[in-house]
C-alpha cells in the first residue's frame, strides 16, 4: 500500500466507491473484499481473548494491526457480542440511547452487570477461551402477556432484573451505580472506536455506517425464553407467542432507526453515506417451513420493508441453512437488501435470487486454517467465477462471516490476492 496521505486518501475514495457501488447493487471495477474482524486480531497481535475485551487501547491497536498488513477493501471490527441490542431496545424511547450503548458488550460491561446471557474469558471462561451465548429463560410462559400488554415495561422492569444480577434491586445503589457504571464503559468503548476509525481512515479504508436489530422471534429466543422453551411455545401456545411477535415489531424497528443515527452524527467517519442494518438471524434454520411462513417471515418482511422506505439497507445475516426459504427473500425490496448466507449453497442461492439482492459470503473457514495459499486461491476463483455471473457480490472472507479466528496469516492474503485477481467483472 501507498505510504503518503494524498495516496491514502485517494486508496480511500477508490475503495469507498467499489464497497457502495456494490452496496447499491451496481457493478463496479470488481468483487470487494469486506470481512468481519472478529477475534482473529488477538491471536494476531498475540494478546489473550481477556485482554482483547477488556483492554480497549490493546482491541484498537490489534485491529490497527490487522488494518496495515492485509489489504481489504472495507473493516468491519467486532468489539464484542452483539447482546447490547436489548439494552437499545429496553431503551427505544430514547433515541440518543442508540447512540451511547454500543451493540456490542465487552467483558468489561459483562463484569459491571454480570449478565447471565454471556461467559467471557478471564471471568467464567479460561483467559484465551472465546465468548460465549449462553442464553437463558428469563420469562415464564404465563408472562407473556405482561410483555404483550407492555413491551417496553416487561424488558425494563422485569426482565433486565432478572438477566442482570446487578440489576437485580431497581432503584438500589447497587442498581443506580450498575447504570453509572454500563454509561461509563459504553463510552470509554465508543471513544476507541471512534479513534480506531480515524485511524482507518487514514490507512485508507472506507467506514459503512451501520446500524443493527433483530426480528421478534430471534429475540424472545435470545433474550427472554431461550431457543428450546421458544420453539416448544410456538407448537402449545401459538396464539400467545404470534400476539408477542406482533407487538416487538415496532421497538425492533425504532432500535434499527435509533442505531442507524450514527451515520448523521458521524459523518466525519464516513465515506460511504448508505447506512445499513445488520440484522443477524438464526431461528430460521430450527423452524419448519408452516411456522417460518406464519411466525417468523411477515414478522422480518414487515421491519425490511418500514427500514427500506426509511432509505436504509437491512444486511440479512441468515445464519444456518437458510435453503428451504430462499424463494422467500424474492418478495424483498428488489435491489434493496445485502443478504450474507453461513451454510446455504451460494450457488444455488444465486441462481434462484439472481440479481435480486446483494449476496455475501465466503469460503469455508477450514480452508484458512487447514489449507495452503494455493487452496485458497482455487476456492476463492471457483466462488467467484460463479458468482459474478448474474448480480452483484461481496466477499467476506469465510461463510461464517470473517475471518476464522485461528486463519494463517498467509493464507489470509493469499484470498485478499485472489480477490483482486479473480473478482474484475
Amino acid at each position: 500500500m501507498a505510504t503518503n496521505k494524498y495516496d491514502f486518501e485517494e486508496i480511500r475514495k477508490c475503495k469507498a466507491a467499489r464497497l457502495e457501488g456494490t452496496i447499491l447493487n451496481k457493478r463496479t471495477d470488481r468483487i470487494p473484499f469486506w470481512p468481519i474482524c472478529r477475534w482473529f486480531p488477538a491471536n494476531y497481535a498475540n494478546i489473550s481473548y481477556s485482554e482483547f475485551f477488556s483492554d480497549y487501547e490493546k482491541q484498537m491497536n490489534a485491529f490497527i494491526k490487522v488494518a496495515e498488513d492485509f489489504d481489504f477493501d472495507g473493516f468491519r471490527p467486532e468489539f464484542g457480542l452483539g447482546l447490547g441490542i436489548v439494552f437499545i431496545t429496553a431503551l427505544c424511547n430514547y433515541e440518543e440511547m442508540g447512540l451511547m450503548i454500543n451493540p456490542f458488550i465487552t467483558k468489561n460491561i459483562h463484569e459491571v452487570l454480570q449478565d447471565k446471557w454471556s461467559r467471557w474469558p478471564g471471568c467464567e471462561l479460561p483467559v484465551n477461551a472465546a465468548p460465549q451465548v449462553i442464553g437463558g429463560k428469563f420469562m415464564e410462559i404465563e408472562e407473556y402477556k405482561s410483555l404483550i400488554d407492555d413491551p417496553i415495561e416487561f424488558l425494563n422492569e422485569v426482565l433486565l432484573p432478572r438477566a442482570c444480577k446487578k440489576f437485580e434491586s431497581p432503584g438500589s445503589a447497587t442498581y443506580n451505580a450498575a447504570w453509572f457504571m454500563f454509561g461509563y464503559e459504553s463510552l470509554k468503548l465508543r471513544r476507541s472506536a471512534e479513534k480506531l476509525f480515524l485511524k482507518l481512515k487514514d490507512l485508507g479504508y472506507p467506514l459503512v455506517p451501520m446500524g443493527m436489530t433483530s426480528v421478534p422471534l430471534d429475540f424472545i429466543a435470545d433474550f427472554l425464553r431461550h431457543v428450546t422453551h421458544t420453539l416448544t411455545d410456538l407448537y402449545r401456545f401459538s396464539d400467545v407467542v404470534e400476539k408477542a411477535v406482533e407487538v416487538l415489531i415496532d421497538p425492533l424497528i425504532r432500535t434499527a432507526l435509533n442505531t442507524s443515527r450514527i451515520s448523521v452524527v458521524g459523518e466525519k467517519f464516513f465515506d460511504i453515506k448508505t447506512t445499513l442494518v445488520f440484522m443477524p438471524l438464526h431461528l430460521n434454520e430450527m423452524l419448519p417451513p408452516r411456522l417460518f411462513e406464519k411466525y417468523y417471515w411477515p414478522s422480518l418482511k414487515e421491519i425490511v420493508d418500514t427500514l427500506v422506505k426509511k432509505e436504509l439497507r437491512p444486511l440479512l445475516f441468515l445464519e444456518g441453512d437458510f435453503t428451504p426459504f430462499i424463494r422467500y427473500l424474492l418478495e424483498m425490496p428488489k435491489g434493496k437488501v445485502l443478504v450474507q448466507f453461513e451454510k446455504t449453497d451460494l450457488k444455488k442461492a444465486r441462481d434462484i435470487l439472481g440479481d435480486h439482492v446483494v449476496l455475501m459470503g465466503g469460503i469455508h473457514p477450514s480452508h484458512y486454517i487447514l489449507g495452503t495459499p494455493d487452496t485458497i486461491k482455487e476456492e476463492v476463483k471457483k466462488l467467484l467465477d460463479e458468482m459474478k455471473q448474474v448480480g452483484t457480490f461481496i466477499f467476506v472472507g469465510s461463510s461464517i462471516g470473517g475471518i476464522p479466528d485461528e486463519a494463517k496469516p498467509e493464507n489470509l492474503k493469499a484470498a485478499i490476492d485472489a480477490v483482486k485477481k479473480y473478482g474484475a467483472y
